[in-house]
């Protein structure tokens, strides 16, 4: 999805286009991993059906942008991956922000994305260590979903 589709797909939804950063060609992929087109997505999606208004949940991505930069690490990933850095870690914010905007608007439970991610990590842990055990590394079979 490139930057113009995103702008379109906000006017489309009645919402605040999103800043650009400076020097966006239009044709470049507004998102550079699929999670992050994702959750602008469920984000849009949401606010569309009206789970939630748009500025409450501006409110907080500005929130966890403004925490970002003042704890420094704004300023180290855009000096170790430049606009790479930026886009990293402008997208870790947007998804706090809707982490914590599904938590209270309770469209999840609290904790619930924190339980499904201990879950998935423990469904990885398991993966791995049969694929060590197996001897076979990254070769061993599949492990079955239980």
């Amino acid at each position: 999805m490139s930057a113009a589709d995103v702008v379109a797909r906000l006017e489309a939804a009645g919402l605040p286009g999103l800043p650009v950063m400076a020097g966006n060609d239009q044709h470049e992929p507004a998102f550079h991993a699929p999670w992050e087109a994702r959750i602008f997505a469920l984000v849009v999606t949401l606010v569309e059906a009206g789970h939630f208004p748009w500025g409450v949940f501006q409110n907080r991505l500005a929130t966890e942008l403004v925490a970002a930069e003042g704890s420094g690490r704004a300023a180290e990933e855009t000096d170790a991956a430049g606009a790479e850095g930026i886009n990293r870690y402008y997208y870790d914010c947007w998804l706090a922000a809707a982490e914590a905007t599904l938590s209270a608007e309770a469209i999840v439970a609290p904790g619930a994305v924190d339980n499904h991610m201990n879950d998935l990590r423990a469904h990885v842990e398991g993966v791995r260590n049969h694929q060590l055990s197996a001897g076979g590394g990254a070769t061993a079979g599949p492990l079955a979903q239980g």
